[in-house]
């Protein structure tokens, strides 16, 4: 879909596919897979900011499917689901790419 540029197409397939991967199959492959697409289509629509945060989650493997472990606050937070990015880590839209900021 990504070929034929129906971008707005991509994001509702690849989302569930996340879900999937997250909750069903466990996969880490398939998972990383779907959010380099999901990525892909936002640049495409211009959600440069969300683009970004799903790269910087893809860098240092947050938010990743767990097997094996007991779900605690403890393993919940190394593995990223109460992670955030501080606001001086965003894209700033409404700055230039030139900017010093971005």
């Amino acid at each position: 879909m990504i070929d034929h540029e129906n971008y707005h197409l991509v994001l509702p397939l690849t989302s569930l596919l996340e879900y999937l991967c997250l909750h069903i199959t466990k996969s880490k492959v398939l998972l990383m897979k779907a959010r380099v697409t999901k990525a892909t289509a936002l640049i495409e629509l211009g959600y440069l900011n969300e683009a970004y945060f799903i790269y910087r989650k893809l860098v240092t493997l947050k938010h990743m499917p767990k097997y094996g472990t007991r779900d605690s606050t403890f393993t919940a937070r190394l593995d990223g689901d109460d992670f955030h990015f501080s606001a001086d880590d965003c894209y700033h839209n409404n700055l230039s790419p030139e900017d010093a900021k971005n």
